[in-house]
Order: C-alpha cells, then sequence, then structure tokens
C-alpha cells in the first residue's frame, strides 16, 4: 500500500507476521498523524514492524511520537519494532533522547 502527500511517502506490506514501513520524505505534524492512522490499521494483523528511514531527511516531533506509538502497539503484542537507514542526524537524535531506550535501532 502507498500513501503520500506533495513531499512525502509511506509505502507497506506484509511479510508473514512483520511489518516493513518505508518512509521517503520528510515525516512532518502535517503528515505524521495519517501516516500513523494507515500503519495502526496495517499493522493488526501483524506482531513485528522494521521502519525504513533510508530516504528521510528529518523527522518531526509529531513524527517521533507517531514512532513511539507504533512501538507501544508492537510491544503489547510481544513483537519487535528496529529502525533501519537511520541518516547521522536522526541516528544523533535518537542517541541523544530518551527514545533509544526504547526503540531498537538496527542500523
Amino acid at each position: 500500500m502507498v500513501v503520500s502527500d506533495s513531499m512525502s511517502r509511506l509505502t507497506y506490506e506484509l511479510y508473514g507476521d512483520a511489518l516493513l514501513a518505508t518512509f521517503s520524505g520528510p515525516v512532518t505534524r502535517r503528515n505524521a498523524l495519517g501516516y500513523q492512522e494507515e500503519l495502526v490499521a496495517a499493522f493488526e494483523p501483524a506482531r513485528s514492524v522494521v521502519v525504513d528511514l533510508s530516504n528521510v531527511a528529518d523527522v518531526s516531533g509529531t513524527g517521533f511520537r507517531m514512532l513511539l506509538r507504533l512501538y507501544h502497539l508492537v510491544s503489547g503484542r510481544g513483537g519487535e519494532m528496529a529502525l533501519v537507514g537511520l541518516n547521522e542526524e536522526l541516528h544523533a537524535t535518537i542517541e541523544a533522547t530518551a527514545i533509544r531506550a526504547t526503540l531498537s535501532d538496527a542500523q
């Protein structure tokens, strides 16, 4: 499935009980809530999720809240969540915040 706005895009696909969510472009306050709604619905049959941020230069605070919401859904099912493809800035943001203790960074 593909969800997009004028500057970014989310694609996701289910592989067994794992959801692969791939973002392209910035994750902002304008698109994060819509992406969250899509991901929550897409995650329904899944247990774990891999979030690919290889083509993302920036994630807003609202975007990080979306990732935390997804993490809580995953952990509630006993699954795992991995972030892959983080650029240096996103990696540094996660390292500098309490998000690092919560999310698994598989870069």
